[in-house]
């Protein structure tokens, strides 16, 4: 059962696990992705109901869809804003590969543009009776609408952080278990190596992608020999989201008997395999 958003706002703000607003009122999101070679482009379709406070401040200019775009381990931070009147409305966004570090999370939200005092909440604005009959403001920048957030990567991806080391051998890399941040795998490439997995060439993604497949398989190796006691584990959320994730596969898990680091690895990031079969003339 999804938990009820608590109210820490001081106006209401819609959103799934919300009571701010009437059960008929909602905000959806459905987003689609492409790849290219050095720029990736996501598609999101925003839709607000109709007969609510969202949607009349979207009708009047005074709030626009928006979608906040931050990467996991690094500094960079960006919130795409598109100004419509329609409740309706598609968004393109796109990001250089070159410049940010992956996992990419993505929060769709509707967003007040500038400031609104003194609004007074009566029974046609879908809210809650709650809030019936209350003045409130709302300041520019604040979330009128918000939707369920996704990341650009699976599990075992966004749990797997590299890192250049110019003491690795070049080609080489090391991977141990970290307890920071709801635990990771910490994978220390050479620099050389470094740069490749963050920078492939159109040829060169099969081969990262391999590497990425071997370093999980080596840190679900660790997470066998040493996270076996189930108190242990379940202290940290990314072990929980994991373990959810091979059961949903329908995988034995690190502390069962017979698991398989290689088996469970590859299924959850497949080894690429050329189809086209070359032969000399």
């Amino acid at each position: 059962m999804a938990s009820v958003l608590p109210r820490i706002h001081s106006y209401p703000v819609l959103a799934n696990n919300s009571l701010d607003y009437l059960p008929e009122h909602r905000y959806e999101t459905q987003h689609s992705r492409t790849e290219g070679k050095d720029s990736h482009f996501i598609t999101i379709d925003h839709e607000i109901s109709a007969g609510n406070l969202v949607a009349r401040f979207i009708s009047e200019g005074y709030a626009a869809f928006a979608c906040t775009l931050t990467s996991a381990h690094s500094a960079y931070r960006e919130v795409f804003v598109e100004k419509t009147k329609d409740l309706k409305h598609i968004q393109k966004l796109a990001w250089d590969n070159r410049k940010v570090l992956l996992p990419l999370l993505f929060q769709p939200a509707v967003v007040v543009l500038r400031e609104i005092k003194d609004c007074y909440l009566g029974g046609d604005e879908g809210v809650h009776e709650i809030w019936q009959g209350s003045r409130v403001s709302f300041p520019k920048g604040s979330i009128l609408a918000i939707a369920p957030f996704w990341q650009s990567q699976s599990t075992a991806q966004s749990i797997l952080r590299i890192r250049k080391e110019e003491e690795i051998p070049e080609g080489c890399y090391e991977v141990v278990a970290s307890v920071e941040e709801g635990f990771y795998f910490l994978v220390t490439a050479s620099p050389q190596l470094f740069e490749s997995l963050q920078n492939p060439g159109r040829h060169s993604l099969r081969h990262r992608d391999s590497i990425y497949t071997a370093a999980f398989a080596e840190g679900l190796g660790i997470l066998n020999r040493e996270f076996q006691d189930e108190e242990k584990w379940r202290n940290y959320h990314n072990l929980r989201s994991l373990h959810a994730e091979l059961k949903r596969k329908k995988l034995k898990a690190w502390y069962e008997e017979d698991f398989s680091p290689n088996r469970a690895a590859a299924a959850f990031l497949p080894h690429k395999i050329d189809t086209e079969v070359s032969s000399d003339d």
